[in-house]
């Protein structure tokens, strides 16, 4: 039996009587923010809005501060919920600046990082409230009025924090899409058997390093658009020049945040269109 998690059921008490109001015409979305060398997205649909990761933070730049709230607020009155891919810091990093700006959203994590030491660390240091967290197990569905996320926990190695990462494919009608996280070929691998992954946008997993978005992932995705999203200049090499290759053998339009800065999509009936 699924499990199934709407929105308006993870987060009733503020979502009942709402009236969605927006600074820009509302249009379903899905946004990848420019975060450095790490990964934040902003997937909007329905009058919701769902963030999955919130970038790096450091000495010198707090990205959840500096891009993501930015981008949360030109659109975005309320946010709905956020799924945290898995532990990292440039994953998770910019939290405490989104839980500012939009307290009390609940968020979601794999159940696999349940006992994770510097998460619940992290957790204490964001001050969430009691059931403010959502551990999930398994898969799970958040429906966004007609927009649907299959939320994928896969198992986790206990000393790889990556092979945990929530598997995420969103369906806008005729359109889908599909964030990893930093999940490794393994990953890929163990996810390829479950579930269809089909989708014509894809985010490359772990800003396209080589231990990740596989030729098995590639030959179950079939992605036409993959978007990396990484830091200019970055210590990692990322995007690795075998990811692209792979990428490019399999046809797709590869797109980059460190070039690029921001890169959005809108879905329609013919596919993604770029917004810029």
């Amino acid at each position: 039996m699924r499990a199934k998690i709407s929105i308006a059921v993870v987060s009733a008490s503020l979502l009942l009587g709402f009236a969605y109001q927006s600074r820009q015409p509302l249009r379903d979305q899905v946004m990848f923010i420019q975060v450095g060398q790490g990964d934040a997205t902003i997937i909007r649909s329905g009058g919701r809005t769902v963030l999955i990761d919130d970038g790096p933070v450091s000495d010198t730049v707090d990205a959840g501060e500096r891009f993501v709230v930015p981008a949360l607020r030109n659109g975005s009155l309320r946010l709905d919920a956020i799924l945290l891919t898995h532990p990292d810091l440039d994953h998770v990093g910019g939290t405490i600046a989104v839980l500012k700006a939009y307290p009390d959203t609940p968020i979601i994590i794999s159940s696999e990082f349940r006992h994770h030491i510097g998460l619940q660390d992290l957790l204490a240091r964001w001050h969430v409230k009691p059931g403010q967290v959502h551990w999930i197990k398994g898969t799970s569905w958040l429906r966004m009025g007609s927009t649907e996320l299959r939320v994928t926990a896969p198992p986790a190695d206990p000393a790889k924090d990556n092979s945990g990462s929530l598997l995420v494919r969103a369906k806008f009608g005729k359109c889908y899409a599909v964030f990893t996280g930093d999940a490794p070929e393994d990953t890929e691998i163990w996810a390829s058997h479950r579930f269809d992954w089909s989708a014509e946008l894809m985010k490359v997993g772990h800003h396209g390093s080589a231990t990740s978005t596989s030729n098995v992932w590639l030959e179950v995705v079939k992605p036409k658009i993959a978007v990396v999203s990484c830091g200019r200049n970055n210590r990692y090499g990322h995007p690795a020049p075998p990811t692209l290759e792979r990428l490019s053998a399999a046809k797709a339009t590869i797109r980059r945040t460190d070039r690029e800065g921001d890169i959005s999509y809108h879905p329609t009936d013919s596919g993604w269109v770029s917004d810029r």
